[in-house]
């Protein structure tokens, strides 16, 4: 059996696999036949897309960068300034009373988890107009055919689990301080987006061994 290693490439939803019969391939791994595994719901096969690179195609490596002192500078500028734009929304809120309007406050959380849901979506479309460009025109594709083995995977319950805690929290505050669980709630709603649409951990499945290869499928052509 052809045994996979999995690792990081520099394009969010698409990751590195190390083959045992010396092949090497990018998988796409928002194209799972089943989004319901972050949800525990094992079907019972689990498919991704895949494209076959050069074993000396590092266009998907990630590549360390050192830390260089101009951007440590800006780090520690930035702070007074968020901490100065955070005081200016607080007192928004307190100003046009934002605290004792329960529609506007409804609007403003659902406002954040909408952006976070387009911002991943058109990410993703871009991710995969990067990869393609990176793959060239000569597709070698394949379809990666896994089955479940064990564990099953809940994270998209503890991702939105976090959002609907801020949510009680958000309506529990009425001191302006609302403003920073608007700022969380935005945060973890995109990596809520992220993991259940678009970056489904299928390497972890697999280097964890909750699934295994069945085959790999090749053809030739996008």
């Amino acid at each position: 059996m052809v045994r996979l290693k999995f690792s990081n490439s520099n394009i969010g939803c698409y990751q590195i696999v190390e083959a045992s019969n010396k092949k090497r391939y990018v998988v796409d791994s928002s194209s799972i036949n089943s989004k319901g595994t972050v949800w525990g719901f094992w079907p019972e096969t689990i498919t991704v897309t895949g494209y076959e690179i050069d074993k000396n195609n590092v266009q998907f490596d990630v590549r360390q960068k050192p830390l260089y002192r101009p951007t440590t500078s800006l780090v520690i500028a930035m702070q007074p300034i968020s901490a100065g734009l955070y005081f200016l929304l607080k007192n928004t809120f307190i100003a046009l009373e934002v605290s004792q309007q329960w529609l506007l406050k409804l609007a403003l959380y659902l406002f954040t988890m909408i952006f976070a849901y387009i911002f991943v979506t058109i990410s993703l479309s871009l991710s995969h107009k990067k990869a393609m460009k990176k793959l060239g025109s000569n597709l070698s594709k394949c379809t990666f055919v896994f089955k479940p083995k064990s564990k099953r995977d809940y994270t998209g319950y503890i991702c939105f689990g976090m959002n609907a805690i801020l949510f009680f929290i958000f309506l529990y505050l009425n001191d302006g301080a609302e403003v920073i669980i608007l700022i969380l709630n935005g945060i973890i709603a995109l990596l809520s987006f992220m993991l259940t649409t678009s970056a489904i951990p299928v390497g972890y499945y697999v280097n964890s061994g909750m699934i295994e290869l069945v085959s790999i499928r090749e053809k030739k052509g996008g």
